[in-house]
């Protein structure tokens, strides 16, 4: 206990919790400038803070509705993740693999020279070779030479795949490319090997960590292989269709009356998607999208 509490007195202030409401806590405890009515906020009224109900709040501190919402508004200022503040941060800048458009209605794919590595056998080796005297020297460079060569033919083999595999990707996806996300439908691994007569292992390794540039962003290869809902007729929709169409009607939503997953489960099955309200959830938190009672405090 006291190595615990030796860590969190140090800075900044935060460092150590155990939870989010602890952090919160030791952080309002050392601000001399802490909101009055913040820290009891936090320590007695937990539930109702995550809630984003200060009216909740305000009656279970007793006291009025604006000094709740003082507390409130002061509490979302803290830092909930103090710690990464104290290091630098590392960005990693996505170098896409193709570029994939249309032009004229016909469907290209132009690869990126410069995101597969080169590899050659270096001309002063080369040189070596031809002037050695040496059959052991000699023996040795022309091994050394024909593992290159396995080297450069592998690299080029790798990028044919991934050529084929990203072809035929958005020919099963073309509609995206001019209508968006709301016309990917589901497909798989095993669809895509089966129409290049490969291994499902391959083309699974082929679209490992590989991006593409579209008309609508860099996104990595996996993002085309989606799982599917069924529709009232019969059909199936892609996860991606789905969820595009709870990202819009969030977005488009009256923020004072924001729709409830069961909401948005109902608004899908009168589009003929049969999605229950727990899917919706999950898709709506893979989109990082808040739950209705935040969204209408908060946005």
């Amino acid at each position: 206990m006291q190595a615990l509490e030796a860590l969190q007195s140090l800075e900044p202030a935060g460092v150590g919790a155990r939870t989010l409401q602890e952090c919160l806590l030791l952080q309002i405890t050392r601000d001399p400038a802490a909101q009055p009515w913040a820290l009891q906020a936090v320590r007695d009224s937990w539930p109702q803070l995550c809630q984003g109900r200060p009216e909740r709040v305000a009656v279970g501190l007793g006291i009025t509705r604006e000094e709740a919402a003082g507390a409130l508004a002061y509490i979302r200022r803290l830092d909930p993740r103090p710690g990464s503040s104290c290091g630098p941060v590392e960005r990693a800048y996505v170098v896409p693999d193709a570029e994939v458009f249309l032009q004229q209605g016909e469907l290209v794919v132009r690869m990126n020279p410069d995101a597969l590595p080169a590899a050659a056998f270096r001309p002063e080796y080369e040189a070596q070779l031809r002037q050695a005297g040496c059959p052991r020297t000699a023996a040795f460079l022309q091994g050394k030479r024909s593992q290159a060569q396995s080297l450069v033919y592998g690299l080029q083999q790798r990028r044919v795949t991934l050529l084929r595999v990203i072809r035929a990707i958005f020919e099963e996806q073309e509609a995206f490319l001019s209508k968006g996300w709301a016309a990917v439908h589901p497909l798989t691994l095993k669809q895509i090997a089966q129409r290049l007569d490969l291994h499902e292992s391959t083309v699974s390794r082929a679209v490992q960590h590989k991006y593409v540039r579209t008309p609508y962003g860099v996104r990595e290869l996996k993002a085309w292989f989606t799982s599917g809902v069924r529709t009232a007729d019969g059909e199936t929709a892609s996860s991606a269709a789905v969820k595009t169409r709870i990202r819009e009607w969030i977005a488009g939503e009256d923020k004072r009356r924001p729709y409830s997953d069961q909401k948005l489960a109902e608004l899908l099955a009168a589009d003929g998607l049969a999605v229950s309200r727990r899917t919706v959830a999950k898709y709506r938190e893979e989109l990082h999208l808040l739950s209705s009672a935040l969204r209408k405090t908060i946005m």
